[in-house]
Order: C-alpha cells, then sequence, then structure tokens
C-alpha cells in the first residue's frame, strides 16, 4: 500500500468519530478567541509612549488564557478583540492611568489536502473560507502534489466543532455564497484528491516496482552469464 493511500486511510480514521456524529447546518456564529490562537497586545501610557515589557505576541494557552507581566494570567477563551481591549485596559489601570490598549487576535485554521501548501495559519477574525484557501495556495484542477494530484474540490471536508459537512469549493460551484462564510477557531479544511489521481498513483507506484524487479532480473542474468 503506497504512503498516500495509508494517509488516506488514516485521514477517514480521524474523520470518523465527526462524521459518525451527524451533520447540523452549518451556521455562523459570533467569534471569540480559543486555545491555540494568537493575540498581538500594545500597550501605551497616556502620553503615547509605549510600555514594550507588556507588549507583545502571545499564544492563548490550552487552559483559555495567556500570561502578562505584572498582571499575571489572564483568562481570555471566548472573548473578541473589543472585550479582550477593555479587559486588558482595566487590569492595567491598576498600574497605569489611563492605559491605551490595542489588541489584534488572529485564529487558527488548518488546511490539508490537495492544496499548494497544507498547514496551519494564523488568520484575522473576518476572514472567510476563500481567504483560508488563498492562503494556503489555493486548489485547481491540477495542483502540484505529489504526481501532479487532481482535488476532489466539489467534495471538501469541513470539520467545525465536531461536525463534519461536505462542501463544494471548485472555483465554478453553485453555491459560491459558501467561499464567504466565516471561518472560526479551529476549523479544519480538507482537499480530497481525485479518485483519477489515487488511480493514477497506484499505476505510477507499481510501474516502479516493475521496474525494479526488471532491474534485479537483469543483473542476476549478466551476473549468471
Amino acid at each position: 500500500m503506497s504512503r498516500e493511500s495509508l494517509g488516506l486511510l488514516l485521514l477517514a480514521f480521524l474523520l470518523l468519530p465527526f462524521s459518525l456524529a451527524g451533520q447540523k447546518p452549518l451556521q455562523e456564529v459570533s467569534y471569540g478567541v480559543r486555545p491555540g490562537d494568537e493575540v498581538e497586545i500594545r500597550l501605551f501610557t497616556a502620553a503615547g509612549a509605549r510600555l514594550d515589557e507588556v507588549s507583545g505576541t502571545r499564544i492563548v494557552d490550552p487552559n483559555g488564557e495567556i500570561y502578562l507581566p505584572y498582571v499575571g494570567s489572564v483568562r481570555v477563551a471566548g472573548m473578541s478583540a473589543p472585550e479582550l481591549r477593555q479587559h486588558l485596559a482595566d487590569a492595567y489601570s491598576r498600574l497605569y492611568s489611563n492605559p491605551v490598549v490595542e489588541v489584534i487576535s488572529r485564529l487558527k485554521v488548518n488546511v490539508t489536502g490537495a492544496v499548494r501548501s497544507p498547514g496551519h495559519y494564523m488568520l484575522d477574525p473576518s476572514s472567510s473560507i476563500i481567504d483560508a484557501m488563498a492562503r494556503a495556495g489555493g486548489v485547481g484542477p491540477e495542483v502540484d502534489v505529489g504526481y501532479q494530484a487532481a482535488s476532489d474540490a466539489a467534495n471538501s471536508r469541513f470539520v467545525r466543532n465536531g461536525q463534519l459537512f461536505v462542501l463544494d469549493l471548485r472555483p465554478n460551484t453553485s453555491d459560491p455564497s459558501v467561499f464567504t462564510l466565516p471561518i472560526q477557531s479551529g476549523d479544519w479544511i480538507h482537499i480530497p484528491i481525485a479518485e483519477r489521481s489515487k488511480i493514477r498513483e497506484q499505476v505510477l507506484f507499481w510501474g516502479g516496482v516493475l521496474s525494479l524487479v526488471t532491474g534485479l532480473v537483469t543483473l542476476v542474468i549478466v551476473a549468471g552469464g
């Protein structure tokens, strides 16, 4: 069995708990930061001086908290950027007079499968599915993955909050509104490899094996002669 086939079996195994959960309507919900998200903080005094010892980028830990100098661990899970800004302004107002706080949150999204650059990406909460796909290099009829594997974007897998959805993410999809669906932290987009590419890979794999065997037989004949 090829490495790609093993990978597909592993993906099916990973998605099994989601598929068994059954599908519910894919709905938009208000965004709040989650573990793994990125929070960038800039703190200024009332006079406009930046406080570098506090400012910086932090990753929300598994408990939904970030650690801040002079304040300690702060639970931020579920907060939007405006809520975070007000919360931190209140916390630091005990140390600084009228502090000015800027907060930029970025959510973590995974894009895998037949895309040019699979991986996880930190995106602005206002981003949509098409923004996530663009960051991963996009999907076309022939993507440079392995042996020029073709993508099956019409049957893309989309996992959100333990629910598995099948979306048509082809450029000419009959429902273009799917591309404008806002992404959420933890979303997972997987573009499957088209069946014809799987068959092609098997042919190339066994062709390589046959060539190797033929070469070994030739060497044996030459050595025996």
